[in-house]
């Protein structure tokens, strides 16, 4: 489906519009829990456009994730950097202050549900918010090679992921 709203495209894909219409389905409150959680990080972003004075040309949203082209094209890198780190930010943001002022289970578990979205946005594999924070990070490396800098965005996914099993105590 593609329609306009306020002079700027947006495309919602086929299998996205058949997954939110069968989550309606499903019984709990998890999903409008992280349906919530995932509107919050992508508001954290669109605020960050906003405060810059970017203009949006399209938004694209899939299974996926949502993919938004600016009319500005290319941005710099230390711009790019701090757009892709605004969605997760407000997430660990979120989820630290539900787990500071929150009491009740209902905010431990919106927390949990805050970290995990930015703990698999921050994952450096494939087109998340981390594989764009690493690789603008490693692309200030001008000293590797581009094969050394894939293999090394490949270590830090193993070593995030090693990370993330160890505070959950997957080793012992």
């Amino acid at each position: 489906m593609t329609f306009l709203i306020f002079g700027v495209r947006v495309r919602v894909s086929f299998l996205l519009a058949m997954g939110l219409c069968a989550a309606v389905l499903l019984p709990g409150r998890l999903i409008p829990l992280l349906a919530g959680v995932i509107a919050l990080h992508e508001a954290g972003h669109f605020t960050y456009v906003f405060a810059c004075k970017m203009r949006i040309k399209r938004i694209d949203f899939s299974l996926f994730g949502v993919r938004v082209t600016l009319s500005e094209g290319r941005l710099r890198e230390g711009q790019e950097l701090l757009l892709n780190l605004s969605g997760p930010a407000v997430n660990l943001l979120s989820g630290g202050l539900l787990l500071l002022w929150g009491d009740s289970m209902q905010a431990k578990r919106a927390a949990a549900v805050h970290l995990a979205v930015a703990a698999a946005t921050l994952f450096p594999l494939g087109n998340s918010d981390g594989a764009a924070i690493a690789a603008n990070l490693l692309g200030r490396c001008r000293r590797l090679s581009a094969p050394a800098k894939i293999w090394l965005r490949r270590g830090l996914a193993v070593l995030y992921f090693a990370g993330i099993m160890a505070a959950d105590g997957a080793f012992g």
